[in-house]
């Protein structure tokens, strides 16, 4: 069923990126926590909320009153909110939860964000923000960065920069350097990357190798997963998949391990655990 799962995810995102269905894909990926999710009652939820965001834009509205509107429409009207009591719950990281429990962290709820505003041809973008996943509108006056998980608020270049360095971000960067627009596949990956994370710190080796190997089937020479799936492997008692890992990572250029440990000398290690016929 995995296989399926990681082939099903690998073929949405197998074209052209403005052609990547962002709902569905991320959809695919909450089937990881879910199997036997059915994607088409939450795809329907999302396109009744694409005609009611529709419905309740203003007549000749500025774009200024365009966000505020669907600010309004999505996290007044339909209570959509951000999860800062359990940010950690892997159901604010799958998008059916979102949509139905109408608690998110910010990158779903941008999802939801991007969904309907796109929908409505609105020039809207996905930022991925150090720490924390932005939305930034693109006008005539310049930009909008839009924060969904405060309930749609506009943020100012003060407001941007505090949140920087509360990220760890050095005060000589450019703002702007950190505000530019992402792929739908570099949000699909930052998903991926949010529940590896869940299922790792909750001991769920199953869930977390599904998160892995879907993220590796679409960015194969992402280094810190290859690693992280080679001892998740190994681990498991799978040696000569996780060997297979660290070779991928050798061919990609890479000699030594976040730990010092060279590539060689961990792949003789595990070769060492390999059973042996007599």
């Amino acid at each position: 069923m995995s296989e399926l799962l990681i082939e099903a995810f690998a073929d949405l995102l197998d074209q052209p990126d403005d052609l990547v269905p962002l709902a569905e894909a991320s959809l695919v990926i909450a089937r990881i926590q879910y199997p036997d999710l059915k994607p088409r009652d939450t795809l329907d939820q999302i396109d009744h909320l694409v005609e009611g965001a529709a419905a309740h834009m203003p007549d000749s509205a500025s774009t200024l009153q365009q966000i505020a509107a669907l600010s309004t429409y999505l996290f007044e009207k339909n209570s959509f909110a951000g999860n800062s009591d359990d940010y950690y719950d892997a159901r604010n990281s799958c998008l059916n939860d979102v949509v139905e429990r109408r608690l998110g962290i910010p990158i779903t709820l941008a999802v939801i964000y991007l969904e309907v505003a796109s929908s409505l041809g609105f020039p809207v973008q996905g930022v991925s923000f150090p720490s924390h996943f932005l939305v930034k509108w693109q006008i005539s006056e310049g930009q909008v960065i839009v924060d969904p998980f405060r309930g749609g608020r506009t943020l100012t270049v003060e407001e941007l920069n505090t949140q920087a360095r509360i990220a760890g971000v050095g005060t000589d960067v450019d703002i702007n350097a950190l505000l530019v627009g992402c792929t739908r596949r570099d949000i699909l990956v930052r998903m991926l990357r949010n529940l590896w994370v869940i299922y790792a710190h909750a001991g769920d080796d199953a869930r977390q190798l599904v998160a892995l190997s879907m993220l590796l089937r679409v960015v194969p020479d992402a280094g810190t997963e290859l690693v992280a799936r080679s001892r998740l492997l190994e681990s498991m008692d799978c040696i000569s998949q996780a060997i297979d890992d660290l070779r991928a990572l050798q061919g990609y250029g890479v000699t030594q391990l976040p730990d010092a440990t060279t590539v060689d000398a961990e792949i003789a290690r595990l070769k060492s655990h390999l059973p042996t016929l007599h």
